[in-house]
């Protein structure tokens, strides 16, 4: 597998949980690049819920609506949703 694409740019973390299947020539590719590689800690298992609720939410809310058209286009939707999902919507811990 080769990574040499510009779509790497700006790849800096490749968060994984610790199944068998990531091997070491699977790290290996992402730390070529420059992507330090972060394996879920064993002792927090909702971490990586935690991660696909928010992927679950930002395909139901954002990109299942909008017609992408492209690499470009995908990054400005997800990012206006973030800034949607972090400052505006209602989060028990910013007190609702």
């Amino acid at each position: 597998m080769s990574l040499d694409d510009t779509r790497t740019i700006g790849i800096r973390y490749l968060i994984r949980d610790n199944a068998g299947y990531f091997t070491e020539g699977f790290d290996a590719v992402f730390t070529a690049i420059g992507a330090r590689v972060v394996p879920i800690l064993p002792g927090v298992p909702r971490m990586n819920a935690i991660a696909e609720r928010w992927v679950g939410s930002c395909r139901r809310e954002a990109t299942d609506r909008v017609l992408i058209t492209g690499e470009r286009h995908l990054r400005l939707v997800v990012d206006e949703y973030a800034g949607h999902h972090n400052e505006h919507r209602p989060h028990r811990s910013l007190g609702q």
